[in-house]
């Protein structure tokens, strides 16, 4: 999750409307900004750097980034390693929510059979390999 070091964690998550053209930066959009703030625990923290954040607190404003835009697709990878078990669950309980109320297509990879448990479709990237004749 690349934040930009000298960009405040309100304007991190913003960060995609000022790269396209295709994105408009509206009140909506700066309200959807604070809100994902919020629910990701982060609400106050609008004005601090990505340096003054823990590694968990970057995680969580990375993601707030990913949704802000409001995609159809979006592609998790281990989103909530480093996280404490109950940021995790909280994590896992929005992007839940977000796809299901949004019809995102959520792409999730972890290791960890807890995370992997709690989704009804699960692709085991080993079964996908196949062995060499013998």
């Amino acid at each position: 999750f690349p934040l930009v070091e000298y960009l405040d964690a309100l304007d991190n998550v913003l960060l995609p409307f000022r790269l396209t053209r295709d994105l408009r930066l509206d009140q909506d959009a700066r309200r959807r900004a604070r809100d994902l703030l919020a629910e990701l625990g982060l609400a106050g923290y609008e004005h601090r750097r990505p340096v003054e954040l823990s590694q968990g607190e970057r995680q969580r404003l990375a993601i707030a980034r990913a949704l802000v835009t409001e995609p159809s697709l979006l592609l998790a990878d281990e989103p909530t390693a480093g996280l404490d078990p109950q940021r995790s669950q909280q994590i896992l309980d929005l992007l839940e929510a977000v796809s299901s109320l949004r019809r995102l297509t959520l792409v999730l990879v972890s290791h960890e059979p807890a995370v992997l448990e709690r989704f009804s479709r699960r692709l085991d990237v080993q079964e996908l390999t196949t062995k060499s004749p013998e």
